[in-house]
């Protein structure tokens, strides 16, 4: 409406439509938006408080999307008794589609109702979607010497990289979606993760997700190849704390392709190992920017409990904690401090494996180091890595 009106004065100012100088047309611009908005504020503080209710909902534009999800959505608006409070649930409805990810646009119009069987008062919505590409892919391939990156998930340094994902939005017209990773490397041989994920109650704070995955990486610091296969479930969820995720699974280890100069203490861990592990995860950011920060703090905690039931042969207890904060100093100098920290303990008193324990060093952890490179070695120089630690 607002878009309407400026363009209608727009045009009674200027019928012929000729050419108006940049000064004059931004000045005719800012005058009639603030008319406008003036007259908009106005009407909507005279009538607030008015006795209202939402008579009907029509959606335009939709495809995929189904009527139950959608109802789901802006069930709420129909709770509402006055003009106020259904301008605002509705907002709030539109602001959840969006937050979604599977429109590009949405647009909401309140009209008084046209059914003649509507009581006096109530209000039509109307709300216009346009939905994206339910496919997207992407590929890509990365070369260097130095530090790499595969997926975003692994940081390890290599010379190339090649990685494809297929992700499918709006899968069963819920707002599900549907991610398949595929990734090639020399420091990480193989690596393909599949994750079919919907939200709780049509919300957009709240997704539970099963996910599957292989991986095989390498790891030549420690002289063998290490081989992941596995899949489980996870909740996720957004609270006014933070960020959490609950998750339950079940991963097969394999430690082989052991070096020939590969250590007794190595070739002790060669073999198969299920670990089945229910971990929680808590994660609340407030930096102004999750790489440079220049203020704010950022926290994360994990806890991972292995064995759960009896399931599998690992029984461990494993926390991890993060914590960074930055401050703005004068004369444009930034303070930062990070500090993280590891324990892991066993609980039927049998020695924990290679793969559960902490890694120290490379780009994500203590620069200046290799990947991997901090920590205790056995005799042959093969890093066997951390029970607990603390970093700064």
């Amino acid at each position: 409406p607002i878009g309407k009106a400026q363009e209608e004065q727009r045009r009674a100012e200027n019928p012929a439509g000729g050419s108006i100088s940049a000064l004059e047309s931004e000045e005719q611009y800012q005058q009639a938006y603030e008319e406008t908005a003036a007259r908009l504020i106005k009407l909507l503080s005279s009538t607030a408080t008015t006795k209202s209710h939402v008579h009907s909902i029509h959606i335009y534009g939709r495809r995929h999307t189904r009527d139950s999800f959608l109802l789901s959505v802006v069930r709420p608006v129909f709770k509402t008794r006055t003009v106020s409070s259904i301008l605002e649930t509705a907002q709030r409805a539109v602001a959840d589609l969006r937050r979604f990810d599977i429109f590009d646009d949405v647009d909401l119009l309140l009209d008084a109702a046209r059914d003649p069987i509507a009581v006096d008062g109530s209000i039509d919505l109307h709300i216009n979607v346009k939905e994206k590409p339910r496919l997207f892919i992407k590929t890509g391939t990365e070369i260097g010497n130095g530090e790499g990156s595969m997926v975003g998930v692994w940081r390890v340094k290599g010379l190339w990289f090649m990685n494809g994902s297929i992700n499918i939005r709006n899968v069963f017209g819920g707002a599900e979606t549907l991610e398949t990773n595929i990734s090639f490397g020399t420091s990480t041989s193989s690596a393909f993760q599949f994750c079919l994920a919907r939200p709780v109650n049509a919300s957009p704070d709240a997704r539970i997700d099963i996910n599957a995955f292989n991986l095989v990486r390498n790891t030549p610091y420690s002289s063998y190849e290490e081989a992941l296969s596995g899949g489980g479930v996870r909740f996720k969820a957004l609270s006014k704390l933070g960020y959490h995720e609950l998750s339950y699974g079940a991963i097969w280890r394999t430690v082989d392709r052991l070096a020939e100069t590969a250590s007794l203490s190595i070739r002790n861990q060669a073999g198969h190992s299920l670990k089945c592990a229910l971990t929680h995860t808590f994660t609340r950011d407030r930096r102004d920017d999750p790489l440079l920060p220049t203020q704010g703090y950022f926290v994360r905690a994990q806890q991972e409990l292995a064995g759960v039931g009896g399931l599998g042969d690992t029984h461990h207890v494993r926390n991890d904690v993060e914590a960074q904060v930055a401050a703005r100093l004068p004369l444009g100098f930034v303070l930062s401090a990070t500090l993280r920290g590891g324990l892991l303990y066993t609980l039927d008193g049998a020695p924990s494996r290679i793969v559960d324990r902490f890694q120290l060093g490379g780009s994500t952890s203590v620069r200046g180091f290799r990947t991997g490179g901090i920590g205790p070695r056995d005799r042959s120089a093969h890093r066997f890595f951390f029970y607990l630690f603390l970093e700064g």
